[in-house]
């Protein structure tokens, strides 16, 4: 049996990996491309905490509780600020039950506020 270098076994590699590519992207385009023109999103959502509404208005999504802090008013404002818009253009939304999305990066969970009825 030959002896194969590791030159041969990456251009091996990437000349497979290319072909892949080319043809998984020759079969998606279509359907992408069809799907992204029906698609029109009524908003900007950069990341999972921030929506940008096509009246102008952002909405900030907030994952965490408050209990007295005042992180409800601070971070508004600390946005306000950062876009250059009023405050009143402002809306606050406390994040809906999502672990993947705005879990606490030290904790692995969400803390929500808990209902009494």
């Amino acid at each position: 049996m030959a002896r194969v270098s590791r030159r041969e076994i990456l251009t091996a590699g990437a000349a497979a990996g290319g072909g892949l590519l080319l043809g998984w992207h020759q079969d998606a385009g279509p359907r992408v491309l069809a799907a992204a023109a029906k698609a029109t999103q009524p908003v900007f959502a950069p990341n999972a905490f921030i929506r940008i509404g096509t009246d102008g208005r952002v909405t900030l999504i907030m994952c965490q509780v408050e209990m007295g802090q005042g992180t409800y008013t601070s971070m508004p404002m600390l946005l306000a600020e950062e876009l250059e818009i009023g405050l009143d253009q402002v809306r606050l939304e406390h994040a809906p039950p999502d672990d993947k999305l705005y879990a606490n990066p030290l904790f692995g969970d969400q803390e929500r506020a808990a209902r009494r009825p």
